[in-house]
C-alpha cells in the first residue's frame, strides 16, 4: 500500500473518532460498552477528539506530498501511534474492568504502526534530500 493511501486511511479513521469524541464522547463510550465519562472525562475526550481532527488534517494534506516531503508528519504520527499503543496495552493489562472491545483499538494502533514504520524505513533507506544550493 502506498503512503498516500495509508495516510488518507489514517486521516479518515482519525476524523471519524475525532468527530465522535469532540461532539459526543459518551456516545462513543456507549458503543465500546465502556462506562460513561464524567465532566472531566468529557472535557478530556473532547480535547483528544480535537487533537485527532488535527492529525486527520495533517495526514490528509501530507498525503499529497512525496514520501520524503511527508517525513515529518509520518514520524509524528508514528510516535503518536506507538505511545497510544503502549498506553492502550498498559490500561488493558492493568484494569480488568475495561471492556474487551478496547482491544480493537490496540489492533488498530498495531496495524497502523506497521505501515508507518514501513514508511519510516523507506524514508531512511532513500536518505534525506540534498539541501538546495544557494542561488547567486
Amino acid at each position: 500500500m502506498n503512503h498516500q493511501t495509508v495516510m488518507r486511511v489514517t486521516a479518515a479513521i482519525s476524523a471519524l473518532f475525532g468527530i465522535a469524541l469532540l461532539l459526543a464522547p459518551n456516545a462513543l463510550m456507549a458503543m465500546y460498552q465502556a462506562p460513561l465519562l464524567n465532566g472531566t472525562g468529557i472535557y478530556n475526550g473532547m480535547g483528544y477528539g480535537a487533537a485527532l481532527l488535527g492529525f486527520a488534517v495533517m495526514n490528509w494534506n501530507a498525503s499529497t506530498e512525496t514520501l520524503q516531503g511527508a517525513r515529518h508528519i509520518i514520524m509524528g504520527t508514528l510516535v503518536f501511534l506507538v505511545l497510544a499503543l503502549i498506553a492502550s496495552v498498559f490500561r488493558h493489562l492493568t484494569d480488568s474492568t475495561l471492556p474487551a472491545t478496547g482491544w480493537g483499538n490496540v489492533l488498530l494502533f498495531a496495524v497502523l504502526i506497521f505501515f508507518y514504520a514501513r514508511m519510516q524505513m523507506a524514508i531512511r533507506a532513500g536518505g534525506m534530500p540534498a539541501a538546495a544550493a544557494p542561488q547567486a
